[in-house]
């Protein structure tokens, strides 16, 4: 008698299960894949941002700038800077760094108050326009520093580090 080598179709039934059990539990990794390329691609931004910043910050010393707003030039460009650090606008950022890609929209924080001025940018890969939208979206950084206020009739600028508040969880 010939004797057939070979698979049975209960063994190709459990292979067939066994691989559909692998695929089910490897597909989750790969489908969250655009969401944490988002993430990553802001917090690129945001590092880039951080690191223009520090050239800017050597230059205005460098310039002898102190806490006035100003321009600094860095290869031939002028960049505002406000006590040493750079001014949070698209066109300034977009002097010292490629914004392909990414959505800049600059909005007052101050909250109507006359005696303070203080606002941020918000970044994104989208492309809103009202900070409704952003918040909406969920998917974007929220960076601020410099802001004045009036005091007696006197203005003051404050500078500080940038800063970002991540909102990530609509990526």
């Amino acid at each position: 008698m010939k004797s057939n080598k070979g698979f049975t179709l209960i063994e190709l039934v459990i292979v067939i299960i066994v691989l559909g059990v692998l695929a089910a539990t490897a597909v989750p990794k790969f489908i969250n894949i655009h969401s944490d390329a988002r993430k990553s691609t802001l917090d690129g931004f945001y590092g880039s941002l951080l690191s223009a910043n520090s050239i800017v910050m050597s230059k205005a010393a460098i310039d002898d700038l102190g806490n006035t707003k100003k321009p600094t030039k860095i290869d031939g460009t002028d960049i505002l800077v406000l006590g040493g650090q750079m001014v949070l606008s698209k066109d300034n950022i977009g002097n010292v760094m490629q914004l392909n890609g990414y959505n800049l929209v600059y909005f007052d924080f101050s909250g109507g108050n006359q005696n303070i001025s203080f606002g941020a940018l918000m970044v994104s890969l989208g492309n809103e326009k009202e900070r409704k939208e952003f918040e909406d979206n969920q998917c974007y950084l929220l960076i601020y520093g410099n802001y004045s206020f009036i005091e007696s009739g006197v203005t003051t600028m404050k500078s500080r580090e940038i800063e970002a508040i991540k909102s990530y969880s609509g990526c």
